[in-house]
């Protein structure tokens, strides 16, 4: 099924990222260790729901499991021909990539299982979304403008939703409610409806391609749900909606001080969440906007693609230009 594609392994082998704890210094003193190789940028990163594994995609497009308890490369293998720019864990503990090769990699164990191919289209972003309690379905978004779910068992494309007025999707998420959240470069929220296959809501006041969508965590004993996107684009701004309620609630607007673009977002503990661009990541409070603090990273000031939560150690990765890096966020120097 595989012998025309390239597949690689590798355990443990010379060629592998290297691990460096930090070199501690004032602007690095919360980065707890750094994974270097020659994996060009880092484009896309997931945390395996076992807690010690993160998987990290290559503009390359090869994919690499790293152990951070050991803080060493696991494995490596190559399938997609160019750059992967989307990787989520499956309920079924399994993980999917997609890339520019318009092929979706649905991996068990470091091999592929199934290969869904998108038609000449680029995959930018994916998701899942539940249908029953066992029963999930892929969501995936791409540069024709559309949004496809797919059966990751036999790989049938199940449906496909599209709105003649937007254009590539950059960014997707499911909401609790089951409903499909996404972002695209006409700088427009669509929430859809995958029962009726239409749009039941707009956000639109946005000036750039959005980059960036994450759901909040406000979990506690005292808090009562509460649905909360944020969103972030290419000017380096981006809004905080409250979405319970039937009317949508803009609680605040936030903005990158540095005034460059958010290439990458991720939801953190307590109703924070971050933001990445070149070679910073900002923490932001979820309920105000306010700039919690700000990472620095000396040793790469390249374009941040990537961001992936570890809550378990409150660490954050980041991916960047040959490295990614791993920080402590209970070391971060608040504002």
């Amino acid at each position: 099924m595989f012998s025309k594609t390239l597949i690689f392994l590798a355990l443990f082998c010379s060629c592998c990222a290297n691990a460096k704890k930090n070199q501690t210094t004032s602007s690095n003193q919360a980065i707890a260790f750094r994974f270097e190789g020659k994996f060009n940028y880092a484009s896309a990163l997931c945390l395996l729901d076992n807690k010690d594994v993160l998987a990290a995609a290559s503009s390359l497009g090869s994919l690499y499991w790293f152990n951070l308890t050991s803080v060493s490369q696991i494995a490596t293998a190559k399938v997609h021909t160019d750059a992967v720019w989307a990787l989520i864990e499956l309920p079924s503990a399994e993980l999917a990539s997609g890339g520019e090769d318009s092929t979706i990699v649905i991996w068990n164990q470091f091999k592929p299982r199934l290969v869904l191919n998108d038609a000449n289209n680029r995959v930018t972003s994916l998701a899942y979304q539940m249908i029953s309690k066992h029963e999930f379905v892929l969501v995936s978004g791409a540069n024709d403008s559309s949004i496809k779910i797919w059966n990751t068992t036999d790989g049938r494309l199940l449906q496909t939703l599209r709105d003649d007025s937007m254009q590539i999707v950059n960014a997707l998420l499911v909401l609790p409610d089951g409903r499909i959240a996404s972002g695209s470069v006409d700088g427009v929220i669509r929430i859809w409806d995958t029962s009726s296959g239409s749009i039941v809501l707009r956000l639109t006041n946005f000036g750039a391609s959005i980059y960036g969508l994450s759901l909040l965590d406000f979990s506690g004993p005292f808090v009562f749900d509460q649905t909360v996107l944020v969103v972030g684009d290419l000017n380096g701004s981006g809004n905080i909606w409250n979405l319970t309620d039937a009317t949508p609630k803009l609680v605040a607007g936030f903005q990158d001080p540095d005034y460059q673009s958010i290439y990458s977002m991720s939801a953190l503990s307590n109703g924070l969440f971050a933001t990445g661009n070149y070679g910073k990541v900002h923490i932001w409070s979820g309920v105000n906007g306010a700039l919690n603090a700000t990472l620095v990273n000396t040793f790469d000031t390249s374009v941040i693609f990537s961001l992936a939560f570890i809550p378990e150690r409150n660490y954050l990765a980041s991916g960047g230009f040959n490295e990614i890096t791993v920080w402590d966020l209970n070391k971060r120097k608040r504002n």
